[in-house]
């Protein structure tokens, strides 16, 4: 009797409890939270592009991702779908040394104008390097890399204004952990124009959120690939997971 009384006052804690995630799971950082490992996803509404590292086609594994545009990676050097390391699903996208990236083609799956990247980030050797690039020309693009020696940076430059950056401060990022990223774009003249933030696993903690209130101008013209890990030839070596790109600074 007395454990039956003592489920019936915690059931309303429990709901509680149960509410409160899903709530700060609906407004705090996109992307917050383990999504389920079964199952998959649809690049309806604002997503145009989810990548679970299950194989180079997005479309294919437990889960599935989607694509607007091209579904199938291309890989360059050593970059590999492995099954040593994974956030969700059995395997994650490895970049283990110089060079080590895959590539899509561009259109469809951004959008230049406004949009919001979340995906989760496994760094095991530290070089200040690109790891996430969409270029136009050297003078218009827009990249996130690693910075100093355990933040993060987001930066966008076109011809007229130059180059702008968001920061993490206190990120505090460590080797060998999983971390959720989220930076977003918007070329609109609206505050913030850049915003980068880095959560840990279950985004009970998180970076100040870096910010950059310079308003962005077009790119005048198109890119032709999306670059995901280590794209410039440096020392760094990374896994990547639940990677998402939406048309949306709000999605």
């Amino acid at each position: 009797m007395k454990k039956l009384i003592l489920l019936l006052l915690l059931i309303p804690s429990l709901l509680y409890a149960q509410d409160w995630q899903e709530a700060r799971m609906s407004i705090g950082v996109i992307g917050g939270g383990v999504p389920a490992a079964t199952g998959g996803d649809s690049c309806t509404g604002t997503l145009l592009f989810s990548w679970h590292g299950e194989n180079a086609d997005v479309t294919l594994g437990t889960p599935a991702g989607c694509a607007a545009g091209d579904t199938t990676g291309t890989a360059n050097s050593s970059a590999t779908i492995s099954n040593s390391q994974f956030w969700d699903g059995s395997n994650s996208v490895s970049c283990p040394s110089m060079s080590d990236y895959y590539s899509f083609d561009y259109t469809s799956n951004f959008n230049e104008t406004e949009g919001t990247l979340v995906f989760r980030i496994r760094v095991v050797t530290w070089y200040g390097t690109t790891f996430f690039d969409v270029t136009y020309d050297a003078n218009n693009y827009l990249r996130l890399a690693l910075l100093g020696t355990d933040e993060m940076r987001l930066s966008h430059k076109d011809t007229a204004t130059g180059v702008i950056v968001a920061d993490t401060t206190d990120a505090n990022i460590a080797l060998n952990t999983w971390y959720t990223v989220t930076a977003k774009w918007n070329k609109a003249n609206v505050n913030p124009n850049l915003s980068l933030v880095v959560c840990d696993t279950d985004n009970a903690n998180c970076s100040t959120t870096g910010v950059s209130n310079v308003n962005l101008l077009s790119w005048g013209g198109s890119p032709s690939v999306i670059k995901i890990g280590e794209i410039y030839g440096n020392n760094a070596a990374f896994f990547f997971d639940g990677i998402k790109i939406y048309n949306s600074v709000s999605p």
